[in-house]
């Protein structure tokens, strides 16, 4: 049963989101990257899969991700976090910069004082200042599931809100690659900079420093918007990407192009 569509909350363009419904069989589901590469994303429909299938169609990942969505034991490092591919960057609980949507959070999860086996994963919707929105899968109960819930990032830790008794430590982020579309490509190091971009689809060299100060960034086709920690938020849309922006408002908290 769908749950939710491929438009998320905060506008990220996502995967659709599923559930078994009760259901206890088990079926192994696959995707297809933009180049044709089909690849497994696991069991239906498990948080897992749905980080599998959201990366694998936008060809961020070209194998299985393995891992557990959290760790299988206080001790192991078998999360989703853990394991993440090497081409994608990641930072660990106590040492987040900045948070975009489509990045992972993998979590532990206790019921009270009661460690649970093998965790569970999120995916980042929506960025809003300090509060986070995310999206999972087979979260909640067979007949109430939670498909979005909220947290915060505090400082360099994020949080993932509890749910009575049940708590979610955060493990870590992993992030999702550099926003693209077409041949432009656009790249935020970190919280407060620097940001840089580049024009061409060779993918090797070529880049131009922008900017720093910049917490978050949107790119459509030739258009770059770029929204600085002082709340300033400027365009430009031209090819040469070097100067030529524009400053359109102030008191900015979230852009999308």
């Amino acid at each position: 049963m769908q749950l939710l569509g491929a438009s998320w909350p905060g506008g990220f363009s996502g995967v659709p989101v599923y559930s078994n419904s009760g259901s206890t069989g088990r079926c192994e589901n696959s995707a297809t990257t933009p180049s044709g590469t089909v690849v497994a994303t696991g069991a239906e429909w498990q948080c897992v899969e749905l980080v599998n299938r959201l990366y694998v169609a936008n060809g961020w990942i070209n194998s299985t991700w393995q891992g557990n969505g959290g760790r299988s034991k206080a001790n192991a490092r078998d999360s989703m976090f853990d394991e993440a591919p090497s081409n994608l960057r990641k930072q660990a609980q106590g040492s987040i910069t900045h948070v975009s949507p489509g990045d992972v959070v993998s979590v532990n999860v206790m019921d009270g004082s009661t460690f649970e086996p093998d965790g569970h994963v999120l995916i980042i919707s929506a960025v809003n200042g300090s509060s986070v929105t995310y999206v999972s899968q087979n979260a909640g109960s067979n007949t109430s599931s939670t498909v979005t819930t909220t947290g915060q990032l505090l400082g360099s830790s994020l949080t993932v809100k509890a749910s009575g008794s049940w708590t979610y430590p955060v493990i870590g982020v992993v992030h999702a690659p550099v926003q693209s579309s077409g041949s432009t490509i656009a790249a935020l190091y970190s919280a407060n900079g620097p940001f840089a971009v580049k024009s061409n689809g060779a993918f090797s060299g070529g880049w131009t420093d922008e900017a720093t100060g910049v917490q978050a960034i949107a790119v459509s086709d030739d258009t770059i918007g770029a929204l600085y920690t002082s709340g300033l938020f400027a365009v430009k849309s031209n090819g040469a990407f070097s100067g030529g922006w524009t400053d359109e408002a102030t008191g900015v908290r979230a852009i999308a192009i």
